[in-house]
């Protein structure tokens, strides 16, 4: 089993906005000048799919010692990722880049068995 092997696992967050006043009846106002201050708020979260694929790619990286880089290109701080990323034409997420340049791109393409194949390169052989 290869140890020691790097990948980099591309997501992208959407944000989210939620009253939060919840369950206080007339508490939030909207009004020609927009929403009032305090009276909601966003955050990022991560689509179901992606989320999914991010708790089986760490979990097979686990089992095969391969360290796996997760870079949320919704977050501040990714601008030269960003730019690679529309370089390479990348419109669906999450993106699985391993060693050799192999990838794997969009939810629909990642299983147990490609995670396998894409982390270890081909070296695996099933038990």
């Amino acid at each position: 089993m290869p140890a020691g092997g790097r990948a980099t696992l591309y997501i992208r967050s959407q944000k989210e906005v939620t009253p939060t006043d919840m369950g206080q009846p007339g508490r939030v106002r909207l009004s020609m000048q927009g929403v009032g201050v305090g009276e909601y708020e966003s955050h990022l979260a991560l689509p179901e799919d992606q989320r999914s694929v991010v708790n089986l790619v760490q979990r097979v990286a686990r089992a095969r010692q391969v360290t796996v880089e997760l870079l949320d290109l919704s977050k501040t701080g990714h601008l030269l990722e960003r730019r690679r990323v529309a370089k390479l034409g990348w419109t669906d997420f999450p993106v699985l880049v391993a060693a050799g340049g192999v990838t794997l791109v969009g939810s629909a393409a990642f299983s147990e068995e490609s995670v396998i194949r894409v982390l270890t390169s081909g070296s695996y052989a099933p038990r």
